[in-house]
């Protein structure tokens, strides 16, 4: 278990963490996050992720701004609640690892045979770009240097700049629901299947 607490502004934000993080065992694939359990200290819960290719695991402890009451823990990724409430840049995932979570998730709709459930993959893959967006300052296209600070994601966007601008990444939000879905979906049953623990 890492020492390090890390900063979440959400739980969906920290489950999210895990599905674009390799395993530090065998350093493949991304983890499955389990249940939230509470931490020591307040706003803090450690989360535990198990790898699919070797079944290794690995504890996480994340302080959170807004941590939901304990009935929401459960599976926060499927269920309806904001990644982020503000407008500051994520601490925790950078600016590729939203736009592969964008990526992951239509790739998830794609086979998806409930229009419910594809109607909300696609409102959260919007809210990913919206987090990758927010790292972009005002007429600039091209992503800042603290937008990226995975060693993976440097390696990308070395190769690619082109794949994260600012032009790029508003393009593609346009093509998804808006914000109003968002709180559209927010009505409807909060009981959410944990669709990303099936892949």
């Amino acid at each position: 278990m890492s020492a390090e607490c890390l900063s979440a502004h959400s739980l969906v934000e920290a489950f999210l963490y895990f599905l674009v993080t390799p395993c530090p065992l065998c350093q493949s694939d991304r983890l499955d996050p389990q249940d939230a359990t509470p931490d020591n200290s307040p706003n803090t819960v450690k989360v535990v992720g198990v790898c699919r290719n070797c079944g290794g695991s690995e504890s996480i402890r994340f302080s959170v701004d807004h941590l939901p009451p304990v009935k929401d823990r459960f599976d926060p990724i499927s269920g309806t609640h904001a990644i982020s409430l503000g407008r500051a840049q994520s601490k925790l995932i950078d600016i590729v690892q939203w736009v592969t979570l964008h990526e992951i998730l239509l790739e998830k709709a794609k086979s998806e045979p409930i229009p419910a459930e594809v109607r909300w993959l696609r409102i959260r893959a919007g809210q990913c770009l919206d987090e990758a967006l927010k790292f972009f300052d005002a007429y600039v296209d091209a992503p800042p240097d603290d937008a990226v600070f995975a060693g993976s994601s440097r390696k990308r966007v070395q190769a690619h700049p082109e794949r994260y601008t600012r032009t790029r990444l508003a393009d593609l939000r346009n093509l998804l629901p808006s914000e109003n879905a968002f709180d559209e979906a927010q009505q409807d049953d909060e009981s959410r299947r944990p669709w990303w623990k099936f892949w």
